[in-house]
């Protein structure tokens, strides 16, 4: 489990950063479910309170503000591979994909 902050971009625009989230390893095998080919490349991500003006799509990108990437020493990069769901106490849960490297 990762606990950090991220900035959320749709199509290189910045929608929101500072955002506080929770990062969690996603079971290998249930990545099967959605075709992944890196199945430890991909993680639940958790946006622990999102004001109601915050949308977040499929495909929007995290860029975690304090990791970095071991490979390019750049921030380490996540995108949104499943829909995203909101949840009434003002939550909201991804699945995303590292990029690891060169993106």
């Amino acid at each position: 489990m990762i606990e950090t902050t991220v900035t959320i971009t749709r199509k290189g625009a910045t929608i929101q950063s500072g955002i506080a989230v929770q990062i969690d390893a996603k079971n290998p095998i249930m990545m099967a479910y959605y075709g992944a080919a890196h199945p430890y490349d991909t993680f639940d991500l958790y946006i622990k309170y999102a004001p109601a003006s915050l949308v977040v799509l499929r495909d929007d990108e995290f860029t975690d503000e304090k990791n970095l990437d071991a490979l390019t020493g750049a921030n380490t990069l996540y995108r949104t591979i499943g829909r995203p769901q909101r949840y009434p106490d003002g939550h909201i849960e991804c699945i995303v994909d590292q990029f690891t490297g060169p993106a």
